[in-house]
């Protein structure tokens, strides 16, 4: 096991319980690196932040500091301040920076403005990781490759890629390599699809982690589980879930009920009208699962964002979520999902996939290639995943 992967157990606390400036920091981060704040933008006043990150005036401040630190906001006079962050490979001298490179249409840690994602937590672990070691970080979108490739000897050649999102093939992944890191320059990767030949693989233990989501449900009594999200086609880390699942059910003796997919299903955030919506679509769906003699008795949504539709539902067709029918979901972010204003029931179990550690082992293992403190054979790390029961029902 690599250094940067035996580190990461000492580290947990820290990373995951931030303090109000550090989630106030990784917000505004977000509204950066989403595009909401412009390179340019004047930052709203400290009182017009305190109101929208719900924190307090010191928090704020803490949060701006931090910012300036890491070079994304600069300060001004009487307190002015200006986002100088800019997600173009063109505009940087990267020769000391570590490349991430991100799924398109995500301009950096967040997928979501104002709410942490899984990605957001990532990409903001590698972030600090990075800091920590002397390297700046650029987020790299895999389409803007190619427009902005260095040219031989360029000083602009990354000294190390993190790949958090396959990119079209494993043909694909080696051009990234070859078009922006330095000859030589290791590369971490989140799972093995597409990763360049010879990188350090992350992955995290989706099966693990959904097997023990389902022995809880069967151990309270369930016995018709229901698999209930859009569709998702067949990525590796869902086919390992879905095994995951299924070991559970076999060891319990149950048969697997097939999945209920639900085409248009998608998280409304604060959007009440689409939250109604998408609640109606899927009791529409689940009427006939969840009446008769072989109703289902547990639902699991596939990720916390569906939990809130998922409950709303259940009391469409008048069944009380937690009683009548469980409801689990996944990514532990339940509490900082905006549809909890309209349906505050929880999820009865979730699964945190620990992603501050999957960030900080995937940062940790180029850093330790740098330092040459890894063997030369590719390594290949499993980040376990965290039972998290909300209900003690």
């Amino acid at each position: 096991m690599s250094r940067g992967a035996r580190h990461i157990e000492g580290k947990l606390d820290r990373l995951m319980a931030e303090s109000p400036a550090e989630k106030a920091a990784g917000i505004l981060r977000d509204w950066i690196f989403s595009g909401k704040l412009a390179p340019g933008r004047k930052l709203p006043s400290e009182r017009e932040l305190e109101k929208a990150l719900n924190t307090s005036r010191v928090s704020v401040r803490a949060a701006l500091k931090a910012l300036e630190a890491e070079g994304l906001v600069r300060a001004e006079a009487r307190r002015a301040r200006f986002v100088v962050w800019e997600a173009d490979a063109s505009s940087h001298s990267v020769s000391n920076s570590i490349g991430v490179i991100i799924a398109e249409g995500f301009a950096g840690p967040g997928m979501s403005v104002g709410r942490p994602s899984w990605l957001g937590i990532l990409h903001h672990s590698i972030l600090h990781e990075n800091m920590g070691r002397g390297f700046s970080t650029l987020f790299v979108a895999a389409s803007r490759v190619a427009v902005h490739r260095p040219d031989a000897g360029s000083s602009r050649l990354l000294r190390a890629i993190i790949q958090v999102a396959p990119v079209d093939g494993a043909a694909g992944a080696e051009f990234l390599r070859a078009a922006l890191a330095a000859p030589g320059a290791p590369v971490a990767a989140l799972g093995d699809e597409a990763a360049p030949v010879g990188a350090d693989l992350v992955f995290s233990d989706h099966e693990t982690g959904s097997c023990q989501l389902t022995r809880w449900l069967v151990e309270r009594g369930a016995r018709r589980l229901l698999r209930c999200r859009p569709p998702l086609g067949r990525p590796d880390w869902l086919a390992r879930r879905d095994a995951g699942f299924e070991r559970a059910l076999t060891e319990a003796g149950i048969a697997p009920l097939p999945v209920l997919e639900i085409p248009g299903l998608r998280e409304a955030g604060e959007d009440a009208a689409l939250f109604e919506q998408m609640s109606r679509l899927v009791a529409g769906h689940l009427a006939d699962k969840l009446r008769g003699d072989n109703a289902a008795d547990a639902i699991l949504a596939a990720s916390d964002g569906t939990v809130g539709i998922m409950n709303r539902a259940c009391r469409i067709l008048g069944l009380e979520p937690g009683r009548d029918v469980l409801v689990a979901g996944y990514d532990n972010y339940w509490r900082e999902c905006p549809e909890t204003r309209f349906e505050p029931a929880p999820p009865a179990v979730t699964v945190d996939k620990q992603d501050a550690v999957l960030g900080a082992t995937l940062a940790g293992l180029v850093h330790d290639r740098l330092s040459g403190k890894l063997p030369a054979e590719p390594q290949r790390i499993v980040v376990a995943q965290k039972l998290v029961p909300v209900t003690t029902s």
